[in-house]
Order: structure tokens, then C-alpha cells, then sequence
């Protein structure tokens, strides 16, 4: 009689969920293999996990991802609006509760024409001519200038161009030698070391001054790690104070978290938000001191928003500042004399707001680069660094909606 031996059928489905994950994760059926074996001393072959997977009905082609209209709507609008590469927009559909592969995200960006380049040479042309016309109109505007590598590459995304960053860079070069020249002589200033632990640990929040003279003041918050700015106020010099603390609200309302900490100088437009803050921490502290929640200080000594006023300024205010003082100076404006502040604010507070919040949304979405002789400066994508931070955690506390 002849006997043949059968072998028992392994038993995976305890490590179904894993070997699932795995696989969308791009991992080769022989990878998982190996990694199921590391991790739960299970010998199995590269054939049974294809035959499991078959069986279980699970492929490379995520049907639903496939025809999910608001995936690929998203996948869209982080591509151009917030610039993400690959590896970003996976994590943050991902967090977002979307189940989908690394290859077919990658499938669906390319069906809808979202390519990061091309090897057409009358299409590379196209672009390029497309790219030289808009960089004149924004230099010439005053809307660019000062804006580094990614900065301009955040900026062209954000207006639906699609041109890689070296050829970005090399046509703004021809266009504006001098502004390239004054950057990199901005760029040698000493800079000393400022470390926060985590995003919503510090907000730092101050005012841009340098347009009071003409009635105008700007006020914003940025998150100390990350350096997202969380949000912006421009508006008349009377209502700051109340609109500073208005903004703040609001964003906790939306967000339904609070900073640890919040620093800021001494001025009276900050009072309110002081107490404000204070008043909800106590919720989960209640003998909190107000000086472990809010921090006052000198505005030179609040590094994180006075260097991001900097860029703001050499990239865009300059413009205002400069033109608002030769309307002084030729007698076409004058604080103290109502109708020409009304017309000033009429005129220029709706182009003011527009830009600067065009400003602000491509800072947010800009790559800050590694920096080899400042190890500490915390590299990346604001947005990525405080929505969906990968080396650290969110130290934000979840506000009491009672409080609120």
C-alpha cells in the first residue's frame, strides 16, 4: 500500500490583519513571509501567503480607493494645495480613515494628469515658457521676492504649475539675479538655538508693527515646533485686542485643542488672550500659575515669529511699508486726517488680507530643508510637521467644550 504523506494546512488566520497590512503596505508576499516568521515563529511559504491573500479577496487593487470620488479629490488637493510628496498624502489619507496602497495612490494621481514630470521635450518647453510668464507678473507684483527654492516651488504648485525645483529655480535666477544675491546675503546672519519638543507645545504669538504708522496691524500665531502658522489677523489698530483674542478662540473652537503654552510680549492686545488661555488650562490644572501657561517677553527674544515677520517682510511687506511712506512724504496721506485713513483701508486692507494669506498658505505647505550646522532646526512641511508629526508627538491638550 502505498501511504502519502499530506501536510497540514498552516493556520493564518490569527495573523490575517498583519499579513493584509503588510501587503498594502508594498510589502513583497516573500517579505511577509519572512517578517510573519520573525515575528511569530510561523515557517511559511511564498506561495501560501499569494494563495491566502487570493482567498481572503484581497489584491494590489483597492476597488474602493478606485472609485472613491472624494479620495481622489483629496489626493488632488494635497497634491497642488499642499504640495505633499507621495509618501505624505499616503499618510494623511491614511489618518484621515482612507484605505489605500502606496500603488494605487500612485495609479490614481496619474490618471488624473498629476505627474511630477515629464520627458517631452515640447511639453518641458511648455511649462517652462508657462512658469517664466507667471514668475515675471508675481516678481514684478512684489509677491515673490524673497522667496527661496521651496518657497517658489510651494508657491507654482499652489497655482496648479507643475515644473521641477531646479528648472523652477533656474528661471527666476535669469529674471531676478538681484533677489537671489539679497537672499543669499540674508541668509549669513547668526542664528542661535531655540528647541520645542512637539507640535501645540509653544504657540508664538506677536504683532507686526511696522505698518502701524498708517493705521494697519498684523497679528499672528506660530506653532514654536513645527512653525505652522495656526492663524493670522490683519485689521485696524482699535479693534486688535479683541480681534487677537477672537482668532484665538475661534481656532480652538475649531480644532478643540489648546497649546500648552503660549508666549508673547507684554502688550495690551495680548491681556485678553493671556486670560483667556489661562482661564483654559485651569480647566485641567486648576492651581496652574499663569506664568507655567503664559509666558511674556520681549518681542526680539520671541525667535520662532519674529524670524517668520522676516521672511514675511523681505518676501511681500517691504512693498507696503515702502509705498505708504512716500504717500506720506509727497502730503497724498495722513493718519490724523479720517478720510484718507478710510480711503487707505478701502483700498488696500482687501489686497493686504489676500496676499498675506497667499503668503501664508505657502509658507505652510514649503519644505524646510535640513540645515548640517543647525542639526535642531526641525526640517519638512509645516503643515505635515503639525498635523501629522512622524518623529514626535502632538502635545496639544483637548479643550472642555464647557469651558469654551
Amino acid at each position: 500500500m502505498l501511504l502519502i504523506m499530506v501536510r497540514p494546512a498552516i493556520d493564518l488566520e490569527p495573523y490575517k490583519a498583519d499579513i493584509i497590512s503588510l501587503f498594502h503596505e508594498d510589502h513583497s508576499t516573500a517579505r511577509i513571509a519572512s517578517i510573519i516568521e520573525a515575528r511569530y515563529h510561523v515557517r511559511v511559504g511564498e506561495r501560501t501567503i499569494k494563495t491566502r491573500l487570493s482567498g481572503w479577496g484581497v489584491s494590489k487593487r483597492d476597488r474602493t480607493a478606485t472609485t472613491d470620488s472624494s479620495l481622489h479629490s483629496r489626493i488632488k488637493e494635497l497634491f497642488f494645495e499642499r504640495c505633499l510628496s507621495d509618501a505624505e498624502i499616503l499618510r494623511t489619507v491614511r489618518a484621515e480613515g482612507y484605505t489605500v496602497s502606496s500603488r494605487t495612490l500612485r495609479r490614481i494621481r496619474t490618471e488624473q494628469g498629476l505627474v511630477r514630470r515629464t520627458d517631452d521635450s515640447t511639453e518641458r518647453q511648455l511649462h517652462d515658457d508657462i512658469a517664466t510668464k507667471h514668475l515675471l507678473e508675481a516678481y514684478n507684483e512684489g509677491t515673490i521676492q524673497g522667496y527661496g527654492r521651496e518657497l517658489l516651488f510651494a508657491h507654482m504648485r499652489g497655482e496648479y504649475l507643475i515644473i521641477p525645483r531646479y528648472r523652477l529655480h533656474d528661471i527666476y535666477r535669469t529674471i531676478a539675479p538681484e533677489a537671489i544675491q539679497q537672499r543669499k546675503n540674508d541668509m549669513q546672519r547668526s542664528r542661535g538655538s531655540y528647541i520645542v519638543p512637539g507640535p501645540d507645545m509653544i504657540w508664538s504669538v506677536d504683532g507686526y508693527m511696522k505698518l502701524d504708522p498708517y493705521g494697519i496691524q498684523i497679528y499672528a500665531a506660530i506653532d514654536a515646533n513645527s512653525r505652522y502658522i495656526i492663524w493670522i489677523y490683519i485689521g485696524i489698530d482699535t479693534r486688535t485686542s479683541v480681534s487677537v483674542v477672537r482668532q484665538y478662540l475661534d481656532t480652538i473652537h475649531e480644532r478643540k485643542i489648546i497649546c500648552n503654552q503660549i508666549r508673547s510680549d507684554h502688550g495690551s492686545e495680548t491681556s485678553l488672550l493671556a486670560k483667556a488661555h489661562c482661564y483654559l488650562r485651569r480647566a485641567y490644572e486648576p492651581e496652574i500659575e499663569a506664568t507655567q501657561c503664559y509666558i511674556f517677553g520681549s518681542s526680539t527674544a520671541n525667535q520662532r515669529i519674529e524670524s517668520w515677520w522676516a521672511q514675511l517682510s523681505k518676501s511681500l511687506l517691504f512693498r507696503y511699508r515702502n509705498y505708504f511712506k512716500a504717500l506720506i512724504e509727497v502730503g497724498d496721506f495722513s493718519k490724523d486726517v479720517i478720510p484718507d485713513q478710510i480711503a487707505l483701508y478701502a483700498v488696500y486692507m482687501p489686497i493686504l488680507r489676500t496676499q498675506v494669506s497667499s503668503y501664508v498658505h505657502t509658507w505652510n505647505q514649503h519644505s524646510i530643508r535640513k540645515q548640517r550646522e543647525r542639526p535642531h532646526v526641525v526640517s519638512g512641511r509645516p503643515f505635515m510637521n503639525y498635523y501629522h508629526p512622524e518623529h514626535t508627538i502632538n502635545h496639544g491638550l483637548l479643550v472642555h467644550e464647557e469651558s469654551l
